[in-house]
């Protein structure tokens, strides 16, 4: 499959574009409810980074939209949530110096946790 090069522009002329496949997260809007779904099904949704930069840019941007989302749905693709890390993600950063490791591993996580900062309700899980 030829890749795709995505290119999203939101409120403020902020934008975010992506090389890949398939988006690794979707954003739909139903009615004021925003669902944000990981797009990984064949790895059962497996969290890389390239998804922690899509999810983070998504959630950013549904913060700010809070007059027109009253809540958010996150879920995933397929038949799994999310298998958790990406298995060659986590292999590489256990081959680099625990320093940097460290840093890499805490925006990794940043970028997921940051779902906790909307201002609108958010229920998780694969229905």
């Amino acid at each position: 499959m030829k890749p795709l090069r995505l290119l999203c522009t939101l409120r403020h002329g902020r934008r975010l574009s992506i090389i890949a496949a398939a988006p690794p997260v979707l954003v739909e809007r139903l009615g004021r409810v925003a669902v944000i779904r990981l797009n990984r099904p064949e790895s059962l949704n497996a969290m890389t980074g390239e998804m922690g930069d899509a999810f983070a840019y998504a959630v950013d941007a549904l913060s700010t939209e809070t007059d027109e989302v009253g809540a958010v749905v996150v879920t995933g693709a397929g038949g799994a949530f999310s298998a958790g890390g990406d298995m060659k993600f986590l292999d590489a950063r256990a081959h680099d110096s625990p320093w940097r490791n460290a840093q890499i591993m805490r925006r990794f996580y940043e970028r997921f946790l940051r779902v906790r900062r909307l201002p609108v309700p958010v229920i998780a899980g694969k229905g």
